[in-house]
């Protein structure tokens, strides 16, 4: 059983770190799709976004256990609370789609990870934390396989 298992691992390597990318925090649905490219496999990216989008429960139960907002109330004090209420109100306006946007644009410092924090931050409900991060997710992936295929090849 552990040959089978060693075996697996061992033939399905392209798999595992494709996972392992869309899971890890710098890299996300990102490096994964850069990878699964960079081997000719680009159907790798489902794995990639799914294992990116397995990322936001997790930090939910493990936010909700390490109670971050409590933390980082006693780290930045009454700063927090004024910042906190100035991107609630930005919240109010775009709502999940605002979250989703965040977390969806390619970029340095946005993602899943950072887009679940400022959300438990904000203490958006968990569900629209959810939705928010499998809308990204899907938007990310998106603008990262049109960016990788060639799409935008002809500008």
């Amino acid at each position: 059983m552990l040959n089978n298992f060693l075996s697996f691992f061992s033939e399905n390597n392209e798999l595992l770190l494709v996972l392992f990318y869309g899971f890890a925090p710098i890299s996300e649905v990102r490096g994964a799709a850069a990878y699964a490219f960079a081997v000719g496999s680009p159907e790798l990216m489902v794995l990639g976004a799914l294992a990116n989008i397995a990322v936001a429960p997790v930090l939910i139960v493990f936010w909700n256990l390490l109670n971050f907002e409590l933390i980082g109330r006693k780290i930045m004090g009454h700063r927090l609370e004024k910042r906190k209420e100035q991107l609630v109100g930005k919240y109010k306006k775009y709502g999940v789609f605002g979250l989703a946007f965040f977390i969806g644009i390619p970029l340095p410092i946005t993602g899943v990870y950072s887009g679940v924090l400022v959300a438990k931050i904000l203490g958006i409900e968990n569900k629209q934390i959810l939705i928010g991060s499998v809308l990204g997710v899907l938007m990310s992936s998106t603008i990262m396989f049109l960016l990788l295929s060639g799409f935008f090849s002809f500008f």
